[in-house]
């Protein structure tokens, strides 16, 4: 979270990954023995080289859309700019408006293009509970 932005991911266009080619939350697995805030701390590391020290926990809500699927939600402000973060899984990163995200379509910078937010439920969830955890 940035000035009122949420920090997206453009998934890779990759066949056989969930939302290809849609923006969403950074995120992934958690690993056999890991809890879900050191899981998301690491996925932060890995696919931004963001190490958050204080992650908010904002709950833990089914994904209906994906059979289920429990999804643990965290937010935490991103203290330093997108370019100095290093993007290693996806296409593009971009601090979107609650709008934007809203809208159902973000522009890509790289391909010069509106793409998708994926048709999540969960997505619209979570950005009702990470605003009102950053009491905007």
């Amino acid at each position: 979270f940035c000035n009122g932005r949420i920090l997206m991911q453009l998934r890779d266009f990759k066949p056989g990954i969930a939302h290809s080619g849609c923006w969403g939350y950074f995120g992934g697995s958690i690993h056999e023995g890991e809890t879900p805030d050191r899981a998301a701390q690491r996925e932060l590391k890995e696919e931004i080289g963001f190490y958050p020290h204080s992650l908010i926990c904002l709950g833990r809500m089914p994904i209906v859309d994906m059979n289920n699927l429990i999804a643990y939600t965290f937010t935490c402000s991103l203290p330093i700019p997108l370019d100095r973060l290093t993007l290693t899984e996806g296409v593009e990163m971009a601090l979107a408006t609650p709008e934007e995200i809203r809208s159902k379509r973000i522009f890509s910078k790289s391909l010069k293009r509106f793409c998708p937010v994926a048709p999540l439920s969960y997505i619209n969830e979570a950005l009702t509970l990470t605003l009102a955890s950053h009491q905007l």
